[in-house]
């Protein structure tokens, strides 16, 4: 479950340098980079991400095992196949909400690809729908698939996605 979790905020976490009302995540990286990442930035970002997005790993953790929110995206999900959510369904406004963003959820909404709608999401729908085997890999909400598995801090340092000062 916390794996789940932790795909979909770091999913998110690549995305956050182009939401203009991300304000949390760039205050806690400054504060944990001794106030100044300056030319450090893409380091500090990659070694320190996991510590910037543990509260919200453990809100969404919280609110994907919460039956009511199962509900909310069986309801968005037209109880059809899996597909991009509605920007302004009530899984994503929840889910925006309970990570203390509620302007989040619009963005939530467009990845229809990622571990949250394709994974957690498509589980729900399969299971829901009777559609594989019961307890299977399809049904199974904590499975994150290998491409939906977010890179170690070590993988951005070591590829040269980041380096230190």
């Amino acid at each position: 479950m916390f794996e789940v979790a932790r795909a979909v905020v770091c999913q998110w976490w690549e995305q956050a340098l182009g939401w203009g009302e991300g304000r949390i995540w760039p205050a806690r990286l400054h504060r944990l980079a001794g106030e100044d990442a300056g030319p450090g930035f893409w380091w500090w970002r990659a070694v320190a991400r996991d510590a910037v997005l543990f509260p919200e790993v453990v809100a969404v953790a919280d609110a994907l095992l919460d039956p009511a929110v199962e509900e909310l995206a069986w309801t968005d999900g037209r109880r059809e196949r899996i597909r991009p959510l509605p920007a302004d369904g009530a899984f994503c406004q929840e889910l925006g909400v309970r990570v203390g963003r509620p302007w989040l959820g619009p963005l939530v909404a467009v990845h229809g690809d990622g571990p949250l709608v394709a994974g957690w999401m498509g589980a729900i729908i399969r299971r829901h729908r009777s559609v594989g085997e019961p307890g299977g890999r399809g049904q199974n909400r904590w499975r994150v698939s290998r491409e939906h598995r977010s890179a170690s801090m070590g993988a951005h340092v070591t590829h040269g996605r980041a380096s230190p000062v």
